[in-house]
C-alpha cells in the first residue's frame, strides 16, 4: 500500500498521520521503533524485553561459549531460604522440569 501525506506540527517537533489501514498491515502497535537511515524513517514494531535473548544463547551455546566467569559462590540464599523448596521436592509437592534437552540427568 502506497499513501502520500505531509508532516503536521506537533508541538516543536513533526509527526506523520498514518491511516489505520496502514498501521494494521505493518503489524504497529502502541509501542514503536522508528530506526532512521540514509533517506528514510523505518518504523516497526517495538521489540519486547528480552527479545533475541534465548537465539543468542543458542548461537553462544553452538559456539562453545557461555562458561560461568566466576566459580559458583553460595549464598544465605543457597544455604537458608531454599530449604524450603528441597523439602517440598522431597514430599512430591513440586516438580522439577529441565526443559534443555541436552542435558544429563542426575540421580
Amino acid at each position: 500500500m502506497t499513501i502520500r501525506t505531509r508532516p503536521i506540527r506537533i508541538g516543536n517537533s513533526r509527526g506523520i498521520r498514518l491511516p489505520k489501514p496502514v498501521i494494521e498491515e505493518a503489524g504497529l502497535s502502541d509501542e514503536v521503533e522508528p530506526r532512521v537511515r540514509p533517506g528514510a524513517v523505518v518504523i516497526q514494531p517495538a521489540a519486547g524485553p528480552r527479545t533475541g535473548w534465548a537465539e543468542a544463547a543458542r548461537r553462544l551455546r553452538e559456539r562453545g561459549g557461555g562458561e560461568l566467569l566466576e566459580a559458583v559462590t553460595r549464598s544465605r540464599f543457597d544455604e537458608q531460604e531454599l530449604r524450603w523448596l528441597a523439602e517440598a521436592v522431597r514430599r512430591g509437592d513440586v516438580y522439577l522440569v529441565n526443559l534443555n534437552p541436552n542435558a544429563r540427568r542426575r540421580d
